[in-house]
Formats: C-alpha cells, structure tokens, sequence
C-alpha cells in the first residue's frame, strides 16, 4: 500500500474498491495500511467505516488498528472522542498496551488537560500495567511547561526507582522548562549535575566553564544542541529540522556539531540540504564544494 505512505489515500481508496469487486480478500495489514492513511489525512471518522467493514470481513483487528484510531482522533484534538472509542473497544476485548496508554497522555497534555492526564497515569500504575520512559517524559514535559517542577522531579525520582533510564529527552524537557520560566540558576546548577553524574557528555562541563555567565541564550543553545542532535542518532531528520527552524526562528545560535550533522543526516536520506550547508557555510562556493566531498566520502 505505497499509495498510502505517500498521502495519497483517494488513490489507495480506488484501489482497494477493485480489490473488492475482484472479490480479493483484504490482510489485516492491508487493513492498517487504508486505516492510517485516513487517520494520517485527519479523517479518523472515515476510518472507523473500514474498522466496521473489518469486523464484518471476519478479520480481528489487532493492537495496531486500535492505536491508530486512537492516535488519529488525539492528532485531531478529539481525545473524548478517542476515549470513547478506546472504552468501547475495551468492551469488545481490546488490551490497551503502553501504546495505547502514551498516545492517549500525549494527546490530553496536548489540549491542556495536564490533570486528567496524570489521573490516567495514576489508574494505570495502580492496575500494574506496564509504562516505559515516554510515558515518563511526556507527563514530565508538561509539568515543566506549567511551572510543576516540583510535580516534574516527584515523578524523575519515580522514573529511576523503577530502573527506567531517563534520556536526552528528559533533560531537554526539564532544561527548557526551567530556561522559559527564567530560572536560569536552576537550569546551569540542573545542567552540572546532569554532567558530573556523566549523562552528559564531559564537553559540555568544559563548554560551561567557558562561559563567564550562563545566560537565557547559552542554555537554549544547548538545549536545542541535545534535542537536534538526538533526533539525527534516531534518524528522525524531519523532527530535526522542525526543531532547527524553530531554534532559528527563536535567534538560537546553534554549533558546528549541529550542522555537520543535519547535513549528514540529509545526505544519506538524498534530501536537499543547500539551505543548511549554505547558512553554515557562508557564500563561499568552494568551501561548500569541499565540505560536500568530504561529507559525501564520510558517508560512504
């Protein structure tokens, strides 16, 4: 279903009506392929009519036909229609999984109902149901943008009690929620800590001493520095250029390691890149000539 990776769900439609009149029996997966193409496209609702003509057929739909509706009417803002949909399923034998449980905090947190989210999290750890680090980090995400750091460091503490290893996501969203709130003491001392227990690398520490203030600006450039070069390991190129612009758009000065890594990213992935290279490079055509060989025979 190539149709639907490329957005083309009206295509994909036509498709799967000839399959039909051709009597050609659907997979399950041909099934998820058509349901996330219509969720993708904001029409959830639509999807629901395949799910129904999915039962029908006699085909039992799995945790990923569920999880996809559910993430499509949270990515529409409709989360009390997307827990309606999820208690409905429930009664027909649906188990919502850790999946399940972080689309449906990350789409309450989304519209603004922080409280609702956290009384979710706490009925699902009294049930004794499985949670992992982005469960974690979203509800941490939103205490911090809400000025819960007390609330946000509770629930760090919990996180490590239960062996589960905070990432560069934690730290970025206990970093900018302190740096937006102008708490920059609290964010360097916060960032020391971070280095000296070694879950930052040690040249960060070295970067900090260098600077007679840590200012608003620093803070956001490392800030920035850890969640753009953390999508690239993760090759999540699109989230990082998202998160590039917006650091642009906010006068972040960002650092060499940014950059070479975004255009490394966008070689591999044969993207364009003359944007980036450019900006970093300045007008200078042989210098963007010779970092593009280099890069090119880096990533050979």
């Amino acid at each position: 279903m190539g149709y639907i990776k490329n957005e083309k769900v009206d295509r994909a439609l036509e498709l799967w009506d000839e399959m039909k009149e051709k009597q050609a029996i659907p997979s399950i997966i041909t099934y998820n392929s058509i349901i996330g193409g219509l969720c993708q496209s904001r029409k959830t609702d639509k999807a629901i009519d395949k799910l129904n003509e999915f039962l029908e057929s006699g085909l039992v739909p799995d945790e990923t036909t569920y999880n996809t509706i559910i993430h499509g009417y949270c990515q529409e803002g409709e989360v009390e229609k997307a827990f309606q949909f999820h208690n409905k399923m429930v009664e027909k034998s649906f188990k919502p999984d850790v999946f399940t449980c972080n689309i449906l905090l990350n789409g309450l947190c989304r519209e603004g109902m922080l409280e609702k989210a956290l009384r979710l999290f706490n009925t699902w750890i009294s049930k004794g149901k499985h949670i992992d680090v982005v469960t974690y980090n979203t509800l941490i995400a939103s205490l911090c943008k809400e000025g819960r750091f007390g609330d946000a460091f509770d629930l760090l503490v919990d996180m490590e009690k239960k062996k589960l290893v905070p990432d560069h996501y934690t730290y970025n969203a206990i970093l900018s929620g302190l740096t937006d709130a102008d708490r920059i003491k609290e964010a360097e001392e916060y960032l020391s800590k971070m280095i000296e227990s070694g879950k930052l690398p040690e040249h960060f520490l070295q970067m900090t001493k260098e600077q007679d203030i840590v200012t608003k600006n620093y803070l956001w450039s490392l800030i920035q520095y850890l969640l753009i070069n953390q999508l690239c390991s993760e090759g999540k190129y699109k989230d990082a250029m998202h998160a590039f612009d917006e650091s642009k758009k906010k006068g972040v000065a960002l650092n060499k390691s940014v950059y070479m890594n975004l255009i490394n990213g966008l070689i591999k992935r044969r993207k364009s890149l003359s944007r980036i290279y450019t900006e970093y490079l300045g007008t200078s055509q042989e210098r963007k000539k010779n970092y593009l060989q280099q890069s090119l025979n880096y990533t050979l």
